[in-house]
Formats: C-alpha cells, sequence, structure tokens
C-alpha cells in the first residue's frame, strides 16, 4: 500500500506513476529536494526518491494529507505503523459540493444549471461515502482509541490560532514558531461565523455561492448525516444568508479539544 510505503519512508519502493506532477507542484517545501535532483541531468525518479527518502528519515514528525481515502483502508497502516496517529477531517457536505463545483477542472462544474440530476447524484454519492466513512471511523476510534481522532473543519477554522495549538499538542509537535507560522498565513477567519470569500472557500462560503435550490437538493439526500453531524438545514433563502444563524453545532466528540478523548464515539 502506497500510504503506507509513504509513512514507512519507503519511496524507492513507491511505482513512479503513482506519484503524479501534481505531488510535487502543490506539495510542502520537503519535496524541493525532489524537484531540484529532477533537473540535474541524469537524474531519475528513482534516485531522486533515494535522496528525498534520505531527507525524510531526518524528520522527527512526518505529516501526509490524503483526500478521498476510503477509511477503512487505515486499518492496516494503523496496525503496521505503531507511532501512527490519523486525523478524519469531516465538512459540511454543501461545503464540499460547493468547492467541488467552483473548481474549474472538477466535472461538476455547470452542476446548478438545469433540473440538478447530476448535483443530486453527486451529492448522494458523496454522502453515502461520507456515512460509511464515518462508520468505519466509529470502529478505528474503538481499536485505536489513543491514535485516530475525527475533527469537525468548521471547528478547526473558528478560532485557528487556539486549534492549532491543540492539534500541535496532540501531534506532539513543538510549537514554539507556531504564532510566527499563523501570523504569515492569509487570512482564513477574522471572526467567528464570519463569512469570507475572497481568500478561499471556508466555513460559510457555500451559503452565499450555492442556490438555494442546490443547497435545498444538497439537504434532501443528505438530511441525515447533516443532522449525524450537527449542521444546521436551512428552508429558508432568508435564514441561509443571515449570517448570524449558525450553520452548524459540532457534536462535543468532534471538537478539537476533545480529540485526546478514548470515547469509542458510539453515539454519532
Amino acid at each position: 500500500m502506497v500510504l503506507n510505503k509513504i509513512q514507512c519512508i519507503r519511496f524507492c519502493n513507491i511505482n513512479p506513476w503513482k506519484l503524479p506532477i501534481t505531488t510535487f507542484l502543490f506539495s510542502g517545501a520537503i519535496w524541493n529536494t525532489y524537484t531540484a535532483c529532477r533537473k540535474e541531468a541524469g537524474s531519475t525518479v528513482r534516485t531522486c526518491l533515494d535522496r528525498l527518502q534520505t531527507v525524510c528519515r531526518a524528520s522527527k514528525h512526518r505529516v501526509t494529507k490524503v483526500v478521498r481515502l476510503t477509511v477503512d483502508n487505515l486499518e492496516t497502516v494503523l496496525s503496521q505503523v505503531p507511532n501512527l496517529k490519523v486525523i478524519h477531517l469531516l465538512r459540511d457536505p454543501r461545503a464540499i459540493i460547493n468547492s467541488r463545483i467552483t473548481t474549474t477542472w472538477y466535472t461538476l462544474k455547470d452542476a446548478q444549471e438545469g433540473e440538478g440530476e447530476q448535483l443530486s447524484k453527486e451529492a448522494e454519492d458523496l454522502c453515502r461515502r461520507m456515512t460509511y466513512d464515518l462508520d468505519e471511523s466509529v470502529k478505528l476510534k474503538q481499536k485505536f482509541p489513543d491514535r485516530f481522532s475525527l475533527v469537525s473543519f468548521e471547528d478547526l477554522n473558528t478560532n485557528l490560532e487556539l486549534k492549532s495549538y491543540i492539534l500541535y499538542n496532540y501531534l506532539g509537535i513543538n510549537n514554539t514558531f507556531l504564532s510566527n507560522k499563523l501570523s504569515t498565513m492569509p487570512a482564513i477567519l477574522k471572526e467567528e461565523h464570519n463569512v469570507v470569500s475572497e481568500t478561499g472557500d471556508f466555513i460559510n462560503w457555500w451559503r452565499y455561492n450555492l442556490s438555494f435550490q442546490s443547497i435545498h437538493l444538497v439537504q434532501n439526500v443528505c438530511a441525515k448525516l447533516l443532522l449525524r453531524l450537527g449542521y444546521e438545514m436551512f428552508h429558508t433563502q432568508a435564514d441561509l444568508l443571515n449570517s448570524t444563524l449558525h450553520s452548524f453545532k459540532s457534536p462535543d466528540v468532534l471538537l478539537l479539544e476533545n480529540m485526546a478523548e478514548t470515547s469509542t464515539y458510539t453515539y454519532l
């Protein structure tokens, strides 16, 4: 499994075709070692991965962000890498759909047009998968209570500085330079539950960007999941656009301050 090889720093055992160019273009500075190597005459993917592997093995902490991974695949990695911690980040399905619509290369770009069949199917597939992953996460929390946590994206971004310190402490990462790092980041959220669209796709952007018809479609097919995760349903456009009405109230088990809890989450 590729993820297992990455966590164990066995890059040279990964087939090159499994490492698309986007990995290097949009990943962190650690990949500069690889990209600089590939510019050298006579370099190969294998030799450059070997060089990157050496750098990574010297690191005290290694963090991997994996999107659209089916959660049940993580059990093997958790079993084979005893010091690995996993955080399952959950997000409002309406915000995910909005992100997909506003991503130019994604096939959902024109989904708000017509009768909404494509949008409804996309939302149905998304929420079915999210529900499955949530159920599997509860099982993993039971099996690895100290090394598996579920976290709400919205809670993380409600107070980014405070929640970042909680996250660093949970992972055992030195937070000495965290304040300086956060101060140099673009503004993500100026105040709790504020609507921000200028700087990116964050907590409430979808409320102003998606049509009310689209939101209604997503809510219809994702109602059980939305309620299970503490997301509020909007039944009128006036309520939707009223930023004083919060779009979420995350269950206690999804708050970052509780991520070290060893609860089984059976009530999620």
